[in-house]
C-alpha cells in the first residue's frame, strides 16, 4: 500500500489545496510546541514548561500529514500511514544506496575536514559508545531505534505526504526545491531553543544544504517507488553516523566544516539532477526495448 510519486506533469502550476493545508498544520503544530519552551527558557513568560514539549514539534509533519489522511482518507488512511514506516518492498540496489550512502559521506566529508587542517575531536556520541563498553551492544541499537522514530516523524510528512502532492502539479526537481525551501523555514526555530547547536551552523549556508538535501531526498524516494521507509533510513542514518565524529560548526567551531556540508549536498544534488533528469530523479529501465521506471516495476 505504497503511494507512487507522480511526475512528468508541467511545473508552474498552481500547488495543491492539501500541501498548503498540510504545510500551514505543520507550522502551526510545530510553533504551539516550541513556542512555550523558548518563551520559558527566555524569561518572556512567568511560567514552567517542559523542555521535552519539543518533540511534538520534531514531530509536527507527522502529526500533520496522520490528521489530514484520516480527515480525507478515515481508517484506510491512518493505516496507509503507518504501512510506510515498514514498506520496504524496492530493489536491493536502493537499500545499498540507503545504508551506506551516509556513513560513506560523513567519512568523506570527516577526512576532507581534517586534511584541510580542521582539528580532531572525540564526537560525544563517539565517547559514549566507547565509554559503555561491551553493553554497546545495547546502547547503539536503542540510539538506532529513537533516531529512526524521530526521523519518521519528519518524513512522514516531508516525503510521505508533501513530495507527492507536489510531484503532481510539478516535475521532481521544482518539487524538491519547493519542499526544501519549506523544510529549511521549518527548521529555523529550532535555533531559539534552549541548548540548541543550529545556531552555530550560518543560516544562508545551512538553508542551501537543506534545499539540496531535498533534491537527494526526491531522488531516493522516487527510484524506491515512493518508499517513506527508504526516506526515513536515509534520514536516520545521515543523524546516526553524522554525531559520531565531530563535524558540526557547534563542535569544530570552524565555518569550515559547514562550507564543506554545504558544497557536498549542493555538488552531489547537482550531480543527480544531471545523470537522473530534473523533470523525475528517477533511472529509466529498458525491458525488451520498452522503456519503464522503478515505479513501473
Amino acid at each position: 500500500m505504497r503511494l507512487r510519486p507522480s511526475v512528468g506533469t508541467p511545473s508552474g502550476e498552481r500547488v495543491p489545496g492539501h500541501a498548503v493545508a498540510f504545510v500551514l498544520l505543520t507550522f502551526v503544530i510545530a510553533l504551539a510546541a516550541y513556542g512555550p519552551v523558548v518563551a520559558t527558557d527566555r524569561g518572556w513568560v512567568n511560567a514552567s514548561v517542559p523542555g521535552e514539549l519539543a518533540i511534538v514539534g520534531v514531530f509536527s509533519p507527522a502529526i500533520a500529514a496522520l490528521v489530514l489522511r484520516a480527515r480525507t482518507d478515515g481508517p484506510d488512511g491512518v493505516r496507509w500511514f503507518f504501512a510506510g514506516l515498514t514498506d520496504g518492498r524496492f530493489p536491493t540496489r536502493w537499500w545499498a544506496v540507503n545504508l551506506l550512502l551516509p556513513p560513506l559521506s560523513v567519512a568523506l566529508l570527516y577526512g576532507a575536514f581534517l586534511a584541510l587542517g580542521g582539528e580532531f575531536v572525540l564526537a560525544e556520541r563517539a565517547r559514549t559508545f566507547l565509554d559503555a563498553g561491551w553493553t554497546v551492544v545495547l546502547v547503539a541499537p536503542i540510539t538506532a531505534l529513537v533516531v529512526v522514530a524521530i526521523s519518521f516523524g519528519e518524513e512522514a510528512g516531508w516525503r510521505g505526504y508533501l513530495l507527492p502532492a507536489l510531484q503532481t502539479r510539478m516535475g521532481a526537481l521544482s518539487a524538491s526545491l519547493l519542499l526544501g525551501v519549506v523544510w529549511f523555514a521549518w527548521h529555523v526555530p529550532l535555533v531559539f531553543l534552549p541548548e540548541s547547536q543550529n545556531a552555530a551552523f550560518p543560516l544562508p549556508l545551512w538553508g542551501v544544504s537543506i534545499v539540496a538535501s531535498a533534491v537527494v531526498y526526491t531522488w531516493l524516494f522516487n527510484n524506491t517507488g515512493g518508499s517513506v521507509l527508504a526516506a526515513t533510513m536515509l534520514h536516520a542514518g545521515y543523524n546516526f553516523w553524522g554525531p559520531l565524529v565531530s563535524l558540526h560548526p557547534a563542535q569544530t567551531g570552524s565555518p569550515l566544516s559547514a562550507s564543506l556540508i554545504t558544497g557536498f549536498d549542493v555538488v552531489l544534488a547537482a550531480v543527480l539532477v544531471l545523470a537522473f533528469g530534473a523533470a523525475t530523479l528517477r533511472a529509466r529501465q529498458r525491458r525488451g526495448g520498452v522503456a519503464s521506471t522503478p515505479a513501473d516495476d
